[in-house]
């Protein structure tokens, strides 16, 4: 939202709620005058239908290796390209872990390419866009967001529901709501690298982010 649109709700409306703690302290913080206006009421979950359909295919990973899940558009603002890159690196380890990627998007034949002209497909997955998502977040190790930017995005608490520790990067509600169930870094390529690294190597950090969402 522009300034001008976001002048125009605050001015002519009651009440203005945003999807987090941290997006209406942001808005307050810019249009004091109406900060007596704004609050916040997080998205909700239809749990039963989220629960129902991560039981509609059963997905199966191997289990002598961390799968980690990305879901989402293959745009700049979700950040593939530094994401490849980070695996990338991470694949020079030699690591047990499989990255599958969930979406599709301006930047999927490009994250093709690159996939093919690194050699990475022991280390990545790209199935292109799956209208159920569930059954994968549901299967896997871990949830990765390497976003630039996010609101407060549903899939935080829709992984939430299936068990699955969520890694994110740093943006708008990523520590209000994930501190204690998930991983959040810094808002950069190195950052997530050095995060990805140290969970990988210590396997026992993601247990405990699942002993906590139980």
């Amino acid at each position: 939202m522009n300034g001008r649109s976001a002048e125009f709700c605050l001015k002519n409306f009651d009440k203005f709620l945003t999807v987090s703690k941290s997006c209406a302290a942001d808005i307050a913080e810019k249009h004091k005058q109406y900060s007596s206006k704004i609050d916040y009421l997080y998205n909700t979950q239809n749990v039963e239908d989220i629960v129902q359909k991560s039981n509609m295919e059963e997905v199966s990973f191997d289990k002598n290796k961390l799968n980690f899940v990305i879901v989402g558009r293959f745009s700049d603002q979700k950040g593939p390209e530094r994401m490849l890159k980070v695996i990338k690196r991470l694949s020079e380890k030699k690591p047990r872990v499989k990255f599958i990627f969930c979406g599709d998007g301006p930047l999927f034949e490009e994250s093709e390419e690159f996939v093919k002209s690194n050699n990475l497909q022991g280390y990545i997955e790209l199935l292109g866009a799956k209208t159920n998502p569930y059954p994968y977040i549901k299967s896997a190790d871990m949830l990765l967001l390497p976003s630039f930017h996010e609101a407060c995005p549903m899939v935080y608490a829709e992984a939430m529901i299936l068990g699955t520790p969520v890694f994110s990067t740093d943006t708008s509600s990523a520590h209000e709501i994930l501190d204690k169930w998930g991983f959040v870094c810094d808002n950069n390529e190195v950052a997530i690298y050095e995060e990805l690294k140290n969970i990988i190597e210590n396997q026992n950090l993601i247990e405990e982010k699942k002993e906590h969402l139980k």
